[in-house]
């Protein structure tokens, strides 16, 4: 695994949490 897809697979998955607690968060 290249760094650059740690990197981009960290990004994705930082990405993809927030937007769940945004939707968490938002009525």
């Amino acid at each position: 695994m290249h760094a650059a897809d740690a990197k981009t697979t960290a990004m994705a998955t930082i990405t993809a949490l927030g937007w769940l607690l945004h939707q968490n968060l938002t009525p």
